[in-house]
Order: C-alpha cells, then structure tokens, then sequence
C-alpha cells in the first residue's frame, strides 16, 4: 500500500504508537497527582475519583469497542498509574487466585501486589508489619 493509504496493520500500529504516547503522558500527571496528594497527605487510592473515571468512560457514546472491555482497559490504566503513585500492597484472606483474590484484583487492577493470608490474625500482624497495607 501506498503513503497515503496506509493498510490497516500500518493504521493500527500507528494508533498503537499513540496510544503509547497518550499513555506516557497519562502517566506523567499521575506522577504529578501522587506528588500533590502526598503533600496533602492523602493516599494513592481514592475510590471516589477512580469511580468517576470508570462512570465518565461509561458515559461515552458507543463506538466499536466492547463498553466492557472499554471499561476493563480504563480499570488496569487506573491500576497502573496508583502503582506509579505507590506500591500497593493488598492482603487478601484465602488462597491466592481464590474468588477472594479475584475479588480483590478487580478492585485494585493487576497493578496492586497481593498477599494471600490463611487467618484474620495474620491479616493483624501483616498490617502491624507495614501500616501502608490496604
């Protein structure tokens, strides 16, 4: 195919390289964001914020691509750009990749380190050990 038209692999490996780019920069005020919220004190995680991303992607018009898949991509870019901001650490109660952990990892995306735990006593001493666990 010629310059000016372009074949759909050419087309999609050039959104891809500015899907990249978008990501980038995403991820470059997600720095900056975690750097303000830290000065204020404030935590990574911030459910109402990340609630409202997913209800504005939710909001736009139908295209193509699946609204649930839309959605899941937007839940691992949130994921991604709060473990820029910090290192998750989440303890999970039950055998890692129960329903628990599935639970969990739909929450915080796979992004977020997780720990699986057998008893509410060790979820205690984890939490004891490192305060900063979710």
């Amino acid at each position: 195919m010629s310059e000016k038209n372009p074949s759909p692999r050419q087309s999609i490996d050039q959104i891809d390289a500015r899907i990249v780019e978008l990501l980038d920069q995403r991820a470059t005020l997600a720095l900056e964001a975690g750097q303000a919220k830290a000065a204020a004190g404030e935590g990574a995680y911030a459910p109402p914020r990340e609630a409202a991303i997913l209800s504005q992607v939710d909001q736009t018009p139908a295209g193509a691509f699946p609204r649930n898949s839309l959605k899941a991509v937007f839940g691992e870019i949130i994921s991604a750009c709060r473990h820029l901001q910090t290192q998750d650490h989440i303890v999970v109660l039950g055998e890692k990749f129960g329903w628990v952990h599935d639970a969990a990892l739909a929450q915080f995306g796979s992004s977020a380190g997780f720990d699986a735990v057998e008893g509410g006593d060790e979820v205690v001493e984890a939490i004891r050990k490192d305060p900063s666990i979710l």
